[in-house]
This record gives C-alpha cells, structure tokens and sequence, in this order.
C-alpha cells in the first residue's frame, strides 16, 4: 500500500539528508550513504534510541526523496510553508554550512509571494516553522487539501492581502445582486434604476418647460389633446390621462411612449415607441370620440426612470395624417 506523503517543517527530509532542495537524485544517494554510516545505531551504543529514531527518519526521508514522483509530491507540499533556509547537518551532532532554498520562478506569482512571506517570517525568529494547515484537516481525513489551504491562508499574509480583501468583497456584492434579481425578477429594474441614479453624472432637476425639443409637438389642435398633464410633471407607477380625440373622420386613437433617458436632453429623441394604449382589437366599426374625458390608464410598472415623450395619435379613415400631441414627463 502506498504511503501517504505529508510535510512536517520540523521534520524537513532535505534537512535530514542534509541536502538542498535542488540535490540531483545521485547527490541524494551519496548524502544518504554518508549520514546512514553516521547515524548507524551501532556507532552510537550510548545514545542507540536516539540514534535509531534518526536513522529510520533517514530511511524515511531517502525513500520519499529516491523516487521522482513520490518527490514532486513531496515538493508540492513543501512549497507554501518551506523554510527560509536549509541547513545541511555535516554530522549527526552538528551543522554544516547553509544551503539556500531558492524560489523557482516557473511557479504562479501567489505561490512565491506566501513562499517569500513564509521565509521572511522564519529568518526573523528561530523558532520552528509551524505547519499551515490545521489539525481538524487531518482529522477529518482531507489531508490531500492540505497544500491548496495553506497557499490560500498563505495568500492573506502577503502584500496582496488588501486587494483580495477588495475583490472578495465586490465578488460577495455581485453574487447578491444576481440572487437578489433571479428572486425578485419584478423589483430588479427599480433596483438598477436606482443604482443608474447614484452615478448620473447630470443634475435630474427638473428643466424648464422652454427647453422643450422642436422635434415634439405641442398640442395646438383642438382635436388631439391631453389635459391633465404638461410637459415635465412628474408621473407615478400608474395614471389616468384625460384629453380630447375628436374628428369628423376618426377610426381610432393610440397612445404612445418613447423613452428619452435618464437626464432630459432637448435633442434627444426615443429610439423607439411603445403602445401604451393600442387601437381596439378586431375593430370593424370607428371608435367613438373622447371630448375632455378619460383616454386611458397607463401602467409605467417596471420602466426605467427618466424622461418619456407620452404622444395622443389620431388614425383616420382616409389615412389621412394628423398632428400629434405630444407631452413629455419625467417618471
């Protein structure tokens, strides 16, 4: 059966073997050979227990660090949390000189940021560096993460930690405002709406009626009128529009909406139109005219807020055509 491979800082193999990271598979060999007849309990008769844990930590070591896959493995661990220095034993009671454990650059910028922060941490105290992972980890049988949670704890002790924090937050605001709009479908323009409206960059003042655009007509026929509302009132969610659509020739009047953005413009005009009150359908016979009456209930539920050009349209029976009315309101 296989054993599993875990990194234990305290129990470094490189250090055992007294070898840098970099040590070719040969170099390993000959650093085994040599520490083995060093370590050899038969050499120490006064200190065998000791010198018999050593010795099978040795084993240990070499039989991860022999085998180039058991090693990548090994070396995957290491890499968050190794120590800012290896220090070779040139004995088995003493230290030779240091052997400095580089960063490889082929690994991603997070990895050598907590790497750097993990060394730089260590070189300032000579206390033992402690693993990343926590214990409840291996308690609960999910050792095989423990490497991916020691790069993300490793990540927040790193110059980057503010900008995580920042984008951490913004990703948690637009995983509540996709949930917030899928729940309430209804509410989520008024909630864009008013999200378009911190950020105008224009005053949403209302303007004066003189700067109504010539584009739009204003209602100079007796016939097509609309008497409850000027240009620029302010509309609800609902209303009823009272005017006039009388003529000798009628066959039907519509109502239309045009949208003309979120700040008034006085050239800007709608890209399109929407019937807000259509002719009746199936109609075989001419409406009936409305003289100073209600036209029709307009429902402006779930429109963006801005300005809207509301236009009375007459349709005759000779085709022939006739000037609008045309109001324009802020809603």
């Amino acid at each position: 059966m296989r054993r599993k491979i875990i990194y234990d800082p305290a129990r470094d193999y490189y250090v055992v073997l007294g070898v840098s990271p970099a040590a070719s598979t040969e170099e390993i060999r000959r650093a085994f050979r040599r520490r083995a007849l060093e370590v050899h309990p038969d050499r120490h008769p006064d200190r065998r227990d000791q010198a018999t844990r050593q010795f099978q930590l040795l084993n240990e070591a070499y039989g991860v660090l022999k085998q180039s896959a058991s090693r990548r493995e090994y070396d995957r661990l290491r890499w968050p949390h190794a120590p800012h220095r290896v220090r070779p034993a040139a004995s088995f009671w003493g230290s030779g000189p240091d052997s400095t454990d580089t960063i490889d650059p082929d690994h991603p910028w997070w990895q050598r940021a907590t790497a750097q922060s993990a060394r730089q941490a260590a070189h300032l105290s000579s206390a033992p560096v402690a693993p990343v992972a926590p214990g409840w980890m291996r308690r609960y049988g999910l050792e095989q993460y423990e490497s991916t949670w020691s790069t993300l704890v490793g990540l927040w002790r790193t110059p980057y930690a503010g900008l995580l924090l920042v984008l951490s937050a913004l990703l948690a605001l637009n995983l509540a405002i996709v949930v917030y709009m899928a729940i309430a479908p209804g509410e989520s323009h008024a909630f864009i709406d008013q999200v378009e409206g911190w950020f105008a960059e224009e005053s949403t003042a209302t303007p004066a009626p003189t700067a109504e655009s010539s584009l739009f007509r204003t209602c100079t026929n007796s016939g097509v009128q609309i008497l409850n509302l000027v240009s620029f009132d302010k509309v609800g969610e609902t209303f009823a529009l009272y005017g006039t659509a009388r003529h000798a020739d009628l066959w039907s009047y519509v109502i239309e909406l045009g949208y003309l953005g979120r700040t008034y413009d006085p050239q800007a005009i709608p890209r399109s139109w929407t019937i807000v009150r259509p002719s009746p359908a199936n109609q075989s016979v001419p409406e009936a005219p409305i003289d100073h009456d209600v036209l029709a209930s307009i429902d402006l539920s779930g429109y963006a807020r801005g300005y809207y050009v509301l236009r009375l349209r007459l349709i005759l029976r000779s085709g022939a055509a006739q000037t609008p009315c045309d109001v324009i309101i802020q809603h």
